[in-house]
């Protein structure tokens, strides 16, 4: 009787302490899911949000600047054809001159020959 009562003692004490780990167990997994949620917060939300605003924009900003570029490179080219016309142009514009100038001085000199056709 006397063993079965120690057993019987003694179950109960493995009982309580199961019972008692159990608890400690359950507050000690509270407390971890207090301190470290499993979920992002609405600031960590907030903030990822901003970061792919930002990634977005930026890759925005950067097609711009490429399509910048190509433009740019567009009209450089067309600037240059136009500076290349200019300068063609403006070499004949000395060629007439030039051939203004000497017509001018063949007209002279035809008109000191014949001083009576004025």
């Amino acid at each position: 009787s006397t063993t079965s009562s120690s057993t019987t003692a003694t179950g109960e004490r493995d009982s309580r302490t199961v019972h008692n780990a159990r608890l400690l167990t359950a507050r000690l997994q509270q407390q971890h899911d207090k301190n470290a949620p499993l979920a992002p917060s609405q600031e960590e939300n907030e903030y990822a949000e901003i970061v792919a605003q930002l990634q977005r924009a930026n890759e925005e900003l950067q097609r711009g600047m490429e399509k910048a570029q190509l433009v740019n490179e567009h009209l450089q080219a067309q600037l240059a054809a136009v500076q290349g016309e200019r300068d063609e142009l403006a070499a004949r514009l000395v060629a007439v001159l030039q051939l203004v100038e000497e017509r001018e001085g063949e007209v002279e000199q035809l008109t000191k020959v014949t001083p009576g056709r004025n």
